[in-house]
């Protein structure tokens, strides 16, 4: 497991983690895009990643950190992506939606890598993106 904290890392737009034992993503991964307050950014990735540590989530997770991104100006907010190995398997994303709701994150939207590859702004928080709850 990554211990790079986020808000201090302007090396590189992502710091990773992997749960034990994850497989190899397929094809048909997904992902749950966390918003979070860009002050609350690195409480909320030890969250998330020690409970990927346990397993109790997807294979992988993904957080934003603060290097500055080239098209965009920071609205206080970022993400942090929670991956699921089958966005097709609706019974472990909605496992995984479960765990992120007792961890205490609310604001989440499920996407798939496809998506993302189409429309790489639909990664962003939900204040950029145009996606509205």
């Amino acid at each position: 497991m990554t211990e790079r904290v986020p808000s201090k890392v302007t090396d590189e737009f992502w710091v990773q983690a992997w749960a034990p034992k994850a497989p190899v993503p397929g094809p048909r991964v997904g992902k749950w895009v966390v918003t979070v307050d860009e002050e609350d950014v690195d409480a909320a990735w030890v969250e998330i990643r020690d409970a990927l540590a346990k397993g109790q989530l997807g294979p992988a997770a993904k957080c934003r950190t603060a290097q500055p991104h080239p098209f965009l100006e920071s609205d206080g907010k970022t993400v942090i992506c929670v991956y699921t190995k089958d966005s097709r398997d609706a019974e472990d994303r909605n496992r995984v939606l479960r765990m992120l709701g007792n961890l205490g994150f609310q604001d989440v939207r499920y996407k798939t890598d496809e998506e993302t590859r189409r429309d790489w702004r639909s990664c962003l928080p939900s204040t950029q993106s145009g996606w509205e709850a």
